[in-house]
């Protein structure tokens, strides 16, 4: 409907290599409660902190579309390595 909130926020697009990266910290922040690490909630806020730093810019990056997968933090990071 026209005259409810239409605010438009520009948004830059995102690299290529952190558009990557920042999927397997968000696999890595979608792993609570499946096992995969024994300090899964911890593992958790890292990826989720990580997350948060790398996309703190202005104007904001799009959200990030990626499928979510479910991995380890150890694994997310040397994939986030790798990306970039």
């Amino acid at each position: 409907m026209i005259g409810l909130d239409t605010t438009v926020i520009a948004e830059q697009p995102m690299p290529a290599y952190l558009a990557d990266a920042c999927g397997w910290l968000l696999a890595a922040e979608g792993n609570v409660g499946i096992g995969v690490e024994s300090d899964d909630v911890g593992s958790a806020v890292v990826a989720g902190d990580a997350l948060d730093v790398l996309l703190e810019v202005h104007p904001p990056y799009p959200p990030i579309r990626q499928p979510v997968r479910r991995v380890s933090l150890s694994l997310a990071v040397a994939n986030a390595r790798a990306a970039s």
